[in-house]
């Protein structure tokens, strides 16, 4: 199971490569983000799957969302005039699809919005773990050179 963690990771990762992502903290995120959305799920299907369905659904949606944006954000790196807008945009464009979506779902298919919720909090999670995971590794670091 391990093995076929890391060789996934590892495929995720050249995928991310192979579209752009070239900053590795952006690839890490995004793959921190899939493994929640993926992994999470999972333990809900015990409960209820309607919820391990809507929480699944708010997690990918979030994903999609920050993927957007990251690889966004990467190309307007190098743009002098008209990031701004194009960033502005690009924001309010996501935000009014979202909601859409959101508002398809909970209207018409009847999702649980706390599933929703819950599935569009796992960006904060990543976040956390993101954090988390360089901040001990810069301190880590910081112990072993002695500085």
């Amino acid at each position: 199971m391990n093995r076929l963690f890391k060789k996934t990771d590892r495929q995720l990762d050249c995928w991310l490569f192979q579209r752009g992502f070239h900053l590795e903290t952006v690839r890490v995120f995004l793959r921190i983000q899939f493994w929640l959305a993926t992994i999470l799920p999972l333990g809900l299907l015990g409960i209820d799957c309607s919820l391990a369905r809507d929480f699944l659904t708010g997690a990918w949606l979030a994903m999609i969302n920050f993927y957007f944006l990251a690889r966004l954000t990467q190309q307007l790196v190098f743009v002098r005039k008209g990031a701004t807008a194009a960033l502005l945009f690009s924001f309010y464009f996501r935000l009014l699809l979202t909601a859409l979506v959101l508002a398809g779902l909970i209207v018409w298919l009847r999702a649980s919005v706390i599933a929703l919720l819950f599935g569009l909090s796992t960006v904060v999670m990543s976040i956390l773990l993101w954090g988390g995971m360089y901040f001990f590794r810069k301190n880590s670091r910081r112990h072993k050179n002695g500085c």
